[in-house]
């Protein structure tokens, strides 16, 4: 990944949670642990009775509470963003260390991207994770299933 060390546009992680505790501290550190450096982390919470807004704030000073559901926190959290670049994952997710760097190179190389489907592998043990995880096998790698999670400023605001 060769990002021009000068010219490395802010990216804007957008986290909506609610009562994410379990999953949080791994999802945020994943993000803190990114190769690429050039990062705002905005979490969005609504209305969490747990403990993740207090652990989120050992990450970043950009929390927000707003609701009622996870579209409206995503949109209220890229108002709030300063970034050229949106990542909008779930807060259960563990990212690559160079999943950042990865989609930078790929707009940035060729103009014509403006967004990025992410690829979630499940993690987790039990019935329910492994019925999660044969669900997403069924359509990983199908483009018009997955969801892009990577989204140039301008391309987010016009869909």
């Amino acid at each position: 990944m060769n990002i021009n060390m000068e010219k490395k546009p802010l990216v804007s992680v957008l986290v909506h949670t609610k009562n994410s505790q379990r999953t949080i501290v791994d999802h945020l550190t994943s993000i803190k642990n990114q190769f690429y450096r050039n990062i705002e982390i905005i979490v969005v919470d609504n209305n969490s009775t747990d403990s993740t807004i207090k652990i989120s704030k050992q990450y970043t000073d950009k929390i927000f509470n707003f609701g009622p559901e996870r579209s409206a926190q995503r949109n209220f959290a890229a108002k709030n963003a300063l970034g050229d670049f949106y990542l909008i994952p779930d807060s259960d997710m563990i990212l690559d260390k160079d999943v950042v760097s990865e989609c930078v190179s790929t707009v940035t190389t060729d103009p014509k991207i403006k967004a990025i489907i992410i690829c979630e592998r499940t993690r987790g043990i039990g019935f329910w994770a492994e019925c999660k995880a044969l669900e997403r096998s069924c359509y990983s790698g199908d483009d018009t299933i997955e969801a892009a999670r990577f989204f140039d400023r301008d391309v987010f605001w016009e869909m």
